[in-house]
């Protein structure tokens, strides 16, 4: 179901002429997953990170704020 809709990312900026920036996606899972699928943009498979960077605010895994907090 998540691969196909970024199928249908691929595809839209494909139409429109738009390249992704594959560099910078990754899969962040919340919680615990017990298995990994494996998930592509133009062929590469996105790795799965611990936490990620958005507009900076980082998102860890357990969504805890500690990376926020100074110690």
């Amino acid at each position: 179901m998540l691969q196909g809709a970024l199928d249908l990312i691929v595809e839209w900026a494909s139409t429109w002429q738009l390249q992704l920036s594959v560099s910078k996606c990754n899969m962040l899972t919340i919680g615990h997953v017990p298995f990994e699928v494996k998930y592509s943009v133009y062929d590469t498979v996105l790795p799965y990170v611990t936490t990620s960077r958005d507009l900076g605010t980082v998102i860890a895994q357990d969504l805890s704020p500690s990376i926020h907090i100074p110690h």
